[in-house]
């Protein structure tokens, strides 16, 4: 697991940071995320991404890094994550990001919730049982690019509120 001694700062001093951690594939619904990011940016051009995580080989990393760069903000971490870096990423984030278009179970709201950060989420599979919506985090319907992006907004604008839910998780 992770050590306990990692701490991280408060979501009340975070800059506008959304992360996404874990394997890169169709499923975990990166390509979603970055249509929706691309939305976040009109309305927050200060806004971040991090996508961080082993690629899986149902997704073309080259496609990938290429529209993170053109998007421009968002930082790309490739990769096995080793344990000892995994407090270093939440620390800079202020939400975590789950867009899954499938999914029964996701160790990453845990682990969000683990460093007191909120998730925004699918609505699918067993992700309401771990995200309460506006308790801990907030719910969208899967592949829904608008939602998402609106979900992101609020809490990326909302530091208060992206606090709370965090504390809550």
């Amino acid at each position: 697991g992770v050590r306990g001694t990692a701490v991280v700062r408060p979501v009340l001093e975070t800059e506008p940071v959304a992360l996404f951690f874990g394997v890169w594939s169709k499923y975990k619904g990166i390509e979603v995320l970055l249509d929706a990011f691309a939305l976040v940016r009109r309305q927050l051009p200060e806004a971040r991404l991090i996508l961080a995580g082993a690629p899986g080989a149902d997704i073309d990393v080259e496609t990938v890094l290429e529209r993170a760069r053109l998007l421009g903000n968002v930082d790309t971490k490739p990769g096995y994550v080793p344990i000892d870096d995994v407090a270093a990423l939440f620390d800079v984030a202020r939400v975590v990001v789950t867009p899954y278009i499938r999914a029964t179970q996701s160790g990453v709201a845990h682990l969000a919730f683990t460093f007191g950060r909120p998730v925004i989420s699918s609505d699918i599979g067993d992700l309401p049982d771990v995200i309460a919506h506006r308790v801990t985090g907030l719910l969208c319907e899967p592949q829904d690019t608008d939602a998402l992006a609106a979900a992101m907004v609020e809490l990326l604008e909302d530091r208060a509120l992206a606090a709370r839910l965090g504390q809550a998780g």
